[in-house]
């Protein structure tokens, strides 16, 4: 067989049209729109860990995260420019020297640094990993219940549309914020975002509906084909499926329900603080009024680092952070994903009707 390339100035071949894709894809913008507008200011436009070297050096101090040590940043300022002028003008006497204990302190400071760092970025990785999981299992689920030989097309497009909606919920969850209706026009209609608004737990709400469904799913597949029961290992496989992504929403609940320990935290800022009120009083004897700036940055650099650690200590899915994980657009993705699944679900619906009435019609001749 010869496969031809399509012009791309030809128009792409027409989306399936189905009276139950009429609602979704009729208001699949304003549901993406709806989605994204939280974190706009957050995310788009604004510098990523992948944009050009020079162009990272050029950032405001959220997307540093900076503005969680801002306060105790111009306190030490403020304190070592009043050790100094106190200094310069010989109304206190010191004799400082740079020696061997400052450097053993800032070692053993940086390395409690980076070590704070690391746990703060294993936090993010996971939050990441369990999106990257619900994306991967939402393809899954929907490839898979697509693909059954005889199913009912109403409640295998309930059943995609609850998979979206299982991801807005989680989304929510995660923000501790309720469900809007703009996220979800032409999914389900505002009684049901109310009764999940009204949910002691919102994804779980969801995860039951979605278990429900494939039930029924599997349940109206086997009467269409007269086989009576449900093919029992089929539909395990599709629980099994529905736990993963139960089991990783949980994870995510944990990380933002789990912020770390206190003394994490704790003995870290009590010792950043003591290091830089003692800070000036070694270095005023060599650099004079310039222990205001050689204290002015290396506070900035440490207190930057306990910043960007404490960024994702509640959980990195807030739209405000532009150092959280983008799960307005990840959220997107799932809607994209379950959009193909519809069109490819109708294509197949469409076809086994024409080939339904051509064997008919080879029979009658």
């Amino acid at each position: 067989m010869e496969f031809v390339a399509r012009n791309p100035e030809e128009p792409p071949p027409p989306t399936p049209t189905h009276p139950l894709l009429q609602g979704w894809v009729e208001h699949a913008e304003l549901r993406k729109i709806s989605l994204r507008k939280p974190s706009t200011k957050a995310f788009c436009g604004h510098a990523k860990s992948t944009s050009g070297f020079v162009r990272t050096l050029f950032v405001d101090f959220k997307s540093r995260a900076f503005t969680n040590v801002l306060p105790i940043f111009f306190f030490l300022i403020a304190y070592t420019t009043t050790v100094a002028v106190l200094y310069k003008e010989s109304i206190i006497i010191y004799q400082s020297q740079l020696d061997f204990q400052l450097y053993a302190v800032t070692t053993t400071l940086s390395f409690l640094l980076v070590f704070r760092l690391s746990r703060a970025a294993v936090r993010w990785w996971d939050s990441r990993s369990y999106w990257g999981v619900i994306i991967a299992k939402s393809r899954d689920l929907a490839s898979r219940v697509i693909a059954l030989p005889k199913s009912n097309p109403d409640t295998v497009i309930a059943l995609l549309k609850e998979i979206y909606l299982f991801a807005i919920a989680v989304r929510a969850f995660l923000r501790s914020s309720p469900l809007t209706y703009d996220d979800l026009k032409g999914v389900v209609d505002p009684s049901r975002v109310n009764e999940l608004n009204q949910s002691k737990h919102i994804f779980l709400s969801v995860v039951i509906s979605l278990r429900k469904l494939l039930h029924k799913v599997h349940a109206e597949a086997a009467a269409q084909a007269n086989t009576g029961t449900a093919d029992a290992l089929l539909l395990e496989r599709h629980l099994q499926i529905v736990d993963k992504l139960n089991g990783v929403a949980g994870g995510m609940e944990r990380i933002k329900n789990s912020p770390l320990p206190l003394v994490y935290t704790t003995h870290l800022r009590t010792f950043l603080v003591i290091y830089f009120l003692w800070l000036p009083w070694t270095l005023l004897q060599e650099f004079g009024y310039y222990t205001i700036l050689v204290c002015g940055v290396s506070s900035f650099v440490f207190l930057g680092v306990e910043g960007a650690a404490s960024d994702v200590d509640c959980g990195p899915f807030l739209p405000t952070h532009p150092n959280h994980v983008d799960v307005d657009a990840l959220c997107i993705a799932i809607q994209r994903d379950m959009t193909l699944c519809m069109e490819e679900f109708i294509s197949i619906q469409n076809q086994r009707v024409v080939t339904r009435t051509s064997n008919q019609n080879q029979t009658i001749i």
